[in-house]
């Protein structure tokens, strides 16, 4: 027990000896761990709102008392942090709220524009409007001091206006019922100064009217009035309350108020309610149809019993129109049905075999109630014979074009189901018409036509179009086969090879295969046929494939490999295989080079050589075969030679010739005035030895015939000329009747005949009388070539003028001819007449329906004889204007400037008119008469005169029969009208008159009640019959009813009563998104792992565009938008037009994966829903999840770069998130940390030198111990 007691004390000496190392030990290990404890201060900013922009929009102008005025406001988010929290936007007035809105929330940087108003300015006088953001102080920013702006507003009076309020609804209005029209009477501005009368319209005709005291009238003051109506016949009807304007007023466009109301009747109706077939063809009537000539039509006809019995009915058919050999077969003629029950039959319709395109013929099919003819339902079947324009083929003579080169280019057309007569067919190239055909083609019959074109500069592919009917003049049951298009391609004249070889054919290949491409079975033998060259023997030796650029110059001479066949024969049978090796992307052009052992100048050695066996599938484009060429050098291409100097004549050919003839030809005459052969010393230039002239100044032709060893030849032919060049004035045009004060343009033609003149040509212009000089100068001038000149000038008086031209009047040409340089022509400037008016006389008063003559008086006071001057006299009941529609009559008169006063008696009206009543039948009567040039003194060929008819009265015209899709409604229903939404519906009227019909007008009332007022169509076949045809787009009850206006001099009208009515059913189809797609999304859209990303920068602002169509039309078409964080929100898209409909969203600003899709609503509530798609909003291009990892990164390291989780996981449990070790730049998934032990030193050093410190103290007390320890 002692030693145990011992041995504590012993150790307890010890550990109170090393206590203070043991501290500073503790204190160093804390201060090294304290490094590794990473400090982080987060400091969040703040919005800073502020007011970018307050201004007014509404009104433009003047702002006065009781005025709305609408504010526009921009607020704009300058803080460092996003606004997150709803804030109030307000609308002060004067220190007063007035307005206020929400907004809630605003992106760093983000604008946004809100529209407040100031519902009535009621105060006149100066005003201070203010716009406060934030203004219940609800969050905290960086500044609150610019939360404000103000502006200075001006109200002032309102002179008196007078108000009339809305017509309040009227609901379920019958016949003879008595119904109040109420509206409320307001004076907006100062105090009325007369008494206000208010007056009550029904259809623009005036039925009552009510006046107000102007006491009662008072500024601000209102007053309810109330008119009574009994209708006597159902349809729609327009009411009108309006107030006529009163002294002071200026504004008026509220001083009416409108309503539309349909009145009720009762009746029950009989239908059709659906028309099908079986044809094929494309119709917007479902009672139209098409077959071929000899074919059968096949209508399904469902019909409905819609009235309260059963009943009985036998269906007939009728020919409306047609040839007497189409026949109809109904499959059914008697049916009964229930109440509400529907049955189906069929009707047959052929045609005659023999039926033309277009020829059609019209059914009437008509069921007919055994009980009641009344209840009888009709519908009027069309089917039409056409035909089917088709293209079989489009080729040409060779895929391979060369510019400048003809090409033929063919098709075949044909017409399927019925004979055609005159059908365009054009031929295009790269959609230009290179050529056209009209044709005939019988039933099932076909035609070919070819043109020839002239293959134009553009090289590269180039698209042949053929199509027929392109104008739609011949209609057809199929338009889709009505054109075929077909590609060739185009090069440039390749430059030949070399000249030892003679003949060869040039080839393009497209697209980017490598490979070796092989043509197979070239029968040399027969393409020096196609050459003339017979019995010559092909040299094998001399193939030679040349690859070029597309420009026509040659690349190089490539590899190839030459193959006989088992039969070849240089002479009769040259049969052989090519094959060469082709790599590269777009067009390679090549030419095959081969020769006649004939023609070897030097021996040809055998280039072929084997190619790697890698054949490919090649599409090759072949030209036409072709031998070499002459040029002519000299003389020049239209060349001009003087008389007896030399001419120089020289000839390169292509290839190594064997003799070159030349020809010289007059002008006009094909016997050859000379041959000469040409020298040459190495076969390839020719040319004349010694001097050779020309003395006859003509025009002449060179003509170049050269030949080759093999019999090959090939002619070239050009034109030169021999003589001096001759400039003419030729004529000077000027216009046949100049006038004083009248700018005149007189051409000049120049011509220079026998050459051309290549300097600058003067032309000097003069007129002595007036003193005039011009000059102008053409800058050259070709051979036998004419140039107009325009030399503009005015005269200033009347009279005799001498115009003189010269060309080139200070003798700077050498001209062959200067006697007719210069050319002098007389003209004659006319003087201008001044027409006045001095009275117009009209008999007054007269009948209405009596002719009107005018008598215009007048005299010419001017300088000339005014011929053909127009009188023209006009009429209006108010003030006349003398303008084109008051204009009456007019007639062309003579007037002699004797000074003398003249007269015209002229017809005003063949039958006068006594027009509107308020004027009681006053006119005012005027003449203007207009000169054939123009008035000397313009003003005073004007007069009036004052005329009254008197009024005269006629019966009302006659409506016979009115019917609604061939079911007479009236005068007498005799059945009712049931159509489905969508469905044509034609109303016909038969309306008669003795003076004729004038017009007839149709008021429609949709089923909405709104009302439309529509001009009928007159019939040219029956002029009593007058037509309108409509597609229904409402569901519901339509009425109508006609007004008919005869051609009398009162325009006497009839309205048909009571009104019509027929019923549209619904629609149940929903919308079709044809497509939808967001933009505002980086340019390169990446890939990550294999699927396209589609990303949006954050705060920027994204557009959705969706394509929606439906047959009744679209309600509303929504893009649902799912945040990241699974919050829902809708866009409103908005059209567009062509069925698009598109709208921005706000600013998105949160991060992550978005998800949105397409809702659609037409207008009867049928809907559909799109599948989604989705983007990334990111702050980082590079970054799509957001997550402070770059996508490359994430993929080097397996992570994924679309999800942003990741950033906080530990894949090496090394105790550093994924993110840490990005921005350490570690590998996620490996425990290696050491090396970040001298950054955390670095960026801690203030520590660091403390543990130092300690660690050298803890030394010094170690060793001190140590010493002491070995001391004692």
């Amino acid at each position: 027990m002692h030693n145990r007691i011992s041995c504590i004390r012993r150790d307890f000496r010890k550990l109170k000896k090393n206590l203070f190392s043991l501290i500073v030990l503790f204190l160093f290990l804390a201060t090294f761990f304290s490094i590794f404890i990473p400090n982080a201060a987060a400091d969040d900013g703040k919005p800073d709102l502020t007011i970018d922009d307050f201004k007014i929009t509404s009104p433009t102008g003047t702002i006065r008392k009781n005025d709305k005025v609408e504010f526009s406001i921009k607020v704009k988010n300058i803080g460092s942090a996003p606004l997150s929290d709803s804030v109030t936007l307000a609308l002060c007035i004067d220190e007063t709220l007035v307005n206020s809105t929400i907004i809630s929330s605003l992106g760093r940087g983000s604008l946004v524009t809100k529209t407040l108003s100031w519902r009535r300015a009621d105060v006149i006088g100066t005003h201070t409007a203010t716009a406060f953001i934030d203004y219940y102080d609800n969050v905290s920013e960086e500044n609150e001091d610019n939360n404000i702006r103000s502006i200075t507003l001006t109200v002032e009076k309102r002179p008196t206006d007078i108000e009339v309020g809305d017509i309040p609804p009227l609901d379920d209005i019958w016949v003879n019922d008595t119904v109040n029209v109420t509206s409320t009477i307001k004076n907006l501005g100062e105090d009325a100064t007369e008494d206000v009368t208010v007056k009550f319209y029904v259809n623009n005709r005036q039925i009552d009217n009510w006046t107000i005291s102007k006491s009662l009238l008072t500024e601000g003051k209102s007053y309810d009035v109330s008119f009574e109506w009994i209708p006597s016949k159902p349809g729609a009807y327009l009411l009108k309350i309006k107030v006529p304007k009163v002294t002071n007023e200026t504004f008026t466009d509220n001083n009416f108020a409108e309503r539309k109301v349909y009145v009720k009747s009762r009746g029950v109706s009989l239908n059709v309610v659906n028309v099908t077939t079986d044809i094929p063809y494309d119709s917007d009537k479902k009672n139209e149809t098409a077959t071929s000539a000899g074919g059968t039509a096949v209508y399904a006809i469902e019909i409905k019993n819609i009235g309260t019995e059963n009943d009985t009915f036998n269906v007939t058919a009728r020919k409306i129109s047609g040839k007497a050999c189409w026949s109809i077969n109904l499959s059914k003629n008697s049916f009964t049905l229930s109440p509400g029950e529907m049955k189906l039959f069929n009707v047959s319709v052929t045609s005659p075999p023999d039926a033309q395109n277009k020829e059609k013929a019209v059914f009437e099919i008509k069921a007919e109630s055994t009980n009641n003819r009344k209840k009888n339902a009709t519908v009027v079947l069309t089917t039409m014979v056409l035909a089917d324009l088709y293209i079989e083929y489009v080729t040409v003579d060779y895929y391979l074009s060369i510019v400048n080169k003809t090409t033929t280019i063919s098709a075949e057309i044909g017409s399927l189901s019925a004979p055609t007569k005159n059908v365009l067919v054009e031929i295009l190239v790269d959609n230009n018409v290179v050529g056209s055909r009209s044709i005939d083609i019988g039933k099932n019959g076909n035609k070919t036509i070819s043109i020839d074109w002239k293959v134009d500069g553009s090289v590269g592919f180039r698209e042949i179009k053929v199509r027929v009917d392109y104008d739609n003049t011949i209609p057809e049951y199929n338009e889709s086969n009505n054109f075929k298009k077909i590609d060739v391609i185009v090069m440039k004249e390749p430059e030949w090879w070399h000249h030892s070889w003679h003949y060869r054919r040039a080839y393009a290949i497209p697209g980017s295969l490598t490979g070796n491409v092989s043509i197979c079975g070239i029968n040399f033998t027969m393409w020096l046929k196609e050459l003339n060259i017979i019995n010559k023997k092909f040299d094998e030796n001399s193939v030679r494939v040349v690859k070029y650029y597309c420009n026509g110059t040659v690349e190089k001479e490539v590899v190839f490999n030459f193959t006989k066949d088992l039969n070849f024969n240089a002479t009769t049978n040259a049969l052989g295989n090519i094959s060469w090796r082709v790599k590269g992307s777009g067009i390679k052009y090549y030419c095959i080079y081969f020769d006649v052992e004939e023609n070897n100048w030097t021996t040809k050695s055998s280039n072929s050589s084997s190619c790697p066996p890698s054949p490919k599938k090649f599409t090759l484009y072949t030209s036409a075969l072709e031998g070499w060429w002459s040029n002519i050098i000299e003389p020049e291409h239209n060349g001009y030679y003087s008389p007896n100097t030399n001419v120089s004549i020289t000839i390169e050919t292509a290839a190594s010739a064997d003799n070159v003839t030349v020809e010289f030809y007059k002008k006009g005459i094909n016997t050859p005035e000379d041959i000469k052969y040409l020298t040459s010393t190495d076969s390839i230039t020719w040319t004349l030895p010694g001097d050779y002239s020309f003395s006859e100044e003509i025009n002449w032709t060179i003509e170049v015939i050269s030949r080759d060893r093999a019999g090959y030849e090939t002619i070239t032919q050009d034109y030169f000329h021999i003589g001096k060049p001759d400039l003419i004035v030729e004529k000077i045009n000027i216009p046949s009747k100049p006038y004083e004060l009248t700018e005149v343009k007189s051409v000049v033609t120049i011509k220079c005949e026998d050459s051309g003149v290549s300097d600058v040509v003067k032309v000097m212009f003069k007129v002595i009388e007036e003193n005039i000089t011009q000059y102008k100068t053409i800058s050259s001038i070709g051979r036998n070539e004419s140039v107009d000149i325009n030399f503009i000038w005015t005269p200033m008086k009347y009279g005799l003028h001498n115009i003189t031209v010269e060309i080139d009047p200070e003798n700077n040409i050498k001209d062959k001819d200067k006697g007719n340089n210069q050319k002098t022509s007389t003209v004659y400037v006319y003087g201008l007449p001044d027409i006045n008016i001095t009275s117009v006389y009209v008999e007054s008063p007269v009948e209405e329906g009596e002719q009107l003559n005018v008598t215009v008086y007048f005299k010419n006071e001017g300088h000339a004889y005014a011929e053909n001057c127009m009188i023209v006299l006009y009429a209006n009941q108010g003030t006349l204007h003398y303008s084109e529609t008051e204009k009456q009559s007019n007639d062309t008169i003579d007037i002699p400037n004797d000074d003398q006063v003249h007269s015209k008696e002229l017809v005003l009206w063949e039958n006068a008119t006594y027009g509107n009543p308020s004027y009681h039948g006053k006119w005012i009567i005027g003449a203007k008469i207009i000169p054939d040039i123009r008035d000397l003194v313009p003003g005073n060929n004007y007069g009036s005169a004052t005329l009254f008819v008197n009024k005269s009265e006629k019966e009302k015209p006659d409506i016979n029969e009115i019917t609604v899709n061939n079911i007479v409604v009236y005068p007498k229903k005799k059945g009712n009208v049931t159509v489905e939404l969508g469905d044509n519906v034609t109303i016909i009227v038969n309306a008669t008159d003795e003076s004729g019909i004038w017009n007839v007008t149709l008021n429609l009332t949709y089923p909405d009640n709104s009302y439309e007022l529509i001009s009928l169509q007159q019939s040219y076949e029956n002029t009593d019959l007058w037509t309108y045809e409509f597609q229904t787009t409402d569901e519901g009850t339509y009425s109508f009813y006609v007004i008919v206006v005869d051609d009398s001099y009162n325009k006497n009208e009839n309205i048909s009563a009571p009104a019509v009515t027929f019923l549209v059913t619904g629609d149940v189809t929903p919308p079709t998104i044809k497509d939808f797609y967001a933009k505002g999304f980086v340019d390169k859209s990446p890939k990550l792992q294999g699927r396209q990303i589609q990303i949006l920068l954050q705060n920027k602002q994204l557009t959705i565009k969706a394509q929606v169509i439906d047959a009744v039309g679209i309600a509303q078409v929504i893009a649902n938008i799912t945040y990241p964080n699974g919050y829902i929100t809708y866009v409103i898209l908005n059209p567009e037009g062509n069925n698009w409909y598109s709208n921005n969203t706000a600013n998105l600003s949160m991060l992550g994966l978005y998800v949105f899709n397409i809702y659609a609503i037409d207008t009867y509530g049928n809907h559909r829903v799109s599948l989604p798609k989705t983007f990334w909003v990111t702050y980082d291009v590079n970054d799509t999840d957001s997550d402070g990892m770059p996508d490359k990164w994430e993929i080097d390291y397996n992570l994924d770069p679309t999800d942003p989780n990741d950033a906080s996981s530990d894949p090496d449990n090394d105790g550093y998130t994924n993110l840490e070790e990005y921005l350490n730049g570690t590998n996620p998934r490996d425990k290696s940390y050491w090396f970040l032990i001298g950054d955390k030193i670095m960026e801690n050093w203030k520590y660091s030198l403390i543990i130092i410190i300690l660690l050298i103290i803890l030394t010094i007390t170690c060793l001190y111990g140590i010493w002491r320890n070995r001391k004692r």
